[in-house]
């Protein structure tokens, strides 16, 4: 069994806590349906995501063990036990988890029209201070006249387009 398909046996078993906590540690999305969670871990360990693993420094063989280890702990403990003794951490610990899980969700969000969260060398981030996403500019600037292999000039100030509503700034 190879090392994909031992993961996504291994994925099937996790609970929605389990699968964030992973995501959390590799600074991935945890929004979406348990699906989907499981589908962004599986992409990292496929073929097509090794320039991601690659850019942010975790290869496959540490995602693998991400996931190994936390499934180790649900045998060891058994699953309703699992978030119970996450929770028995002392309390300046889980605060300053809580802080540091908050900043990077902040700071490196991407939400993409094209849907990928993949980040690139040419990304444009809302100025809305409580949005803070990141898109790529290709998707999201359309310029008057395309150039082919040119990215469009990114606009002064940028809204995504969810703030823009927001605004009623279509």
């Amino acid at each position: 069994m190879d090392l994909v398909d031992s993961c996504k046996d291994k994925l099937a078993y996790f609970r929605i806590k389990e699968l964030k906590d992973i995501l959390t540690q590799l600074g991935l999305s945890k929004q979406g349906k348990k699906q989907d969670l499981v589908d962004r871990i599986l992409a990292i360990l496929s073929n097509d995501r090794g320039i991601w693993a690659k850019k942010n420094a975790v290869g496959k063989d540490e995602v693998a063990k991400l996931v190994d280890d936390t499934y180790r702990k649900m045998q060891v403990s058994g699953a309703p036990d699992l978030a119970s003794k996450s929770q028995g951490i002392s309390d300046s610990t889980n605060v300053k988890l809580k802080e540091e899980s908050e900043d990077s969700f902040q700071m490196d969000k991407i939400r993409c029209l094209c849907g990928s969260t993949l980040p690139t060398d040419s990304m444009i981030k809302c100025e809305d201070p409580r949005c803070n996403d990141w898109q790529h500019i290709a998707c999201v600037v359309i310029p008057e006249k395309p150039l082919e292999g040119v990215l469009p000039t990114p606009p002064e100030t940028f809204y995504c387009e969810i703030c823009r509503l927001n605004r009623a700034d279509p």
